[in-house]
Formats: C-alpha cells, structure tokens, sequence
C-alpha cells in the first residue's frame, strides 16, 4: 500500500536515499509499512503533505510524520503533545466518521510552518457532518456515551480550531511561542 507526500520549498537533497523520489514533482510515494519520514530534515520547506488510505494502521504514519516535524520544524515539548492527540484523533475521525472506513478514500494531512504557529490541515472524503451541532460530552445525560469527546478534545488542545468544505476539513492551529494564538500581531502585543 502507498501514500504519497508532496513537499514545497526550496530544492533539498534528502538524508537517506529514498528509492521512491521523483524530483520532477518533489512528491513521494512511500510504502505505508515503513516509516515513510526519515527524510523530513529541509530547513527552508514551509508546507508538507501527506496522503494515507483510510485503514486505521496508518494513524502511525501519522505520528511518524508529527515526530520527524517536531525535530525538522524545532517544535518544543510543551506544545508536541497536544499537536499529537489533536492531529492523530482529527485523522482517526476522518478515517473512521468521515470516509467510514473505506480503503479506496484518502485522508490528507497538510502542515503548513509560519514563524510563530504550525497549521495541521486534515481533509477526508466524505460527505461532511454538522460541526455547529454537538452534543457536550461533559453534559451529565452524555457521560456514559463511550464516544463523542474527540472534537471536544481537538478544541482544548489546538489554539486554534476551524471547519470547512461542510465539516470535511479541519484546521488546527497551534502556537509555536507561548502566550500567544500565532499571529504576529498579538505576539507584538
């Protein structure tokens, strides 16, 4: 099985040779059994993507990718875990709500580096879902349902959090100084 990672930035040589290069389109098609990001080490690349079958296996594709972009992107340690259960519980929400498990439907994951903030992008191809309408997984009648917190969680965790093309697309954005949402103008501040 293959994914595929498209990068943008300047022209980089990777670290490890990767049989799987085309440097004609800077994309990848990695083998989904083998930790596909060894090679995310680009000082200059301000934007990764990301593309996995919707099979629940490939959540550790996904922690693959947020690990080698911690040390690429110099994420500290205070802010990586949030980023890891926020992105891998919004792609586990994907695969499973969003493309209901279906193998032939891709999960994308963006992330876009800014000087102040990261931007994770997770896109399935579902048909969407009503985000303005959730139930409080902290209202008393829906402590006893066994599912239901993810959103709730994504929210506490990620700065920043914003739905699109119809609750098919999901935006975190993560500060990467404290005190701050990311922006230059309220780090000035």
């Amino acid at each position: 099985m293959l994914g595929s990672v498209a990068l943008s930035g300047p022209k980089t040589t990777l670290l490890r040779h990767c049989p799987f290069f085309c440097p004609s389109f800077s994309t990848f098609a990695v083998p989904l059994a083998a930790p596909p990001f060894l090679f995310l080490r680009y000082p200059f690349m301000k934007q990764v993507k990301i593309q996995i079958p919707s099979l629940v296996e490939n959540i550790r594709v996904v922690e693959s990718f947020i690990d080698n972009s911690k040390d690429t992107f110099q994420i500290e340690d205070d802010i990586y875990g949030n980023i890891m259960v926020a992105v891998t519980e919004a792609v586990n929400n994907a695969i499973r709500h969003g493309n209901k498990f279906d193998k032939d439907k891709n999960v994308y994951l963006s992330l876009f580096v800014n000087p102040n903030q990261l931007k994770f992008e997770i896109e399935d191809e579902g048909t969407g879902f009503d985000f303005n309408n959730l139930d409080d997984p902290t209202a008393p009648e829906n402590l006893e349902n066994p599912g239901g917190r993810g959103i709730f969680l994504i929210r506490h965790l990620a700065d920043e959090v914003e739905f699109s093309k119809e609750g098919r697309c999901l935006e975190l954005t993560f500060a990467l100084h404290p005190g701050t949402n990311g922006t230059p103008e309220q780090a000035a501040a």
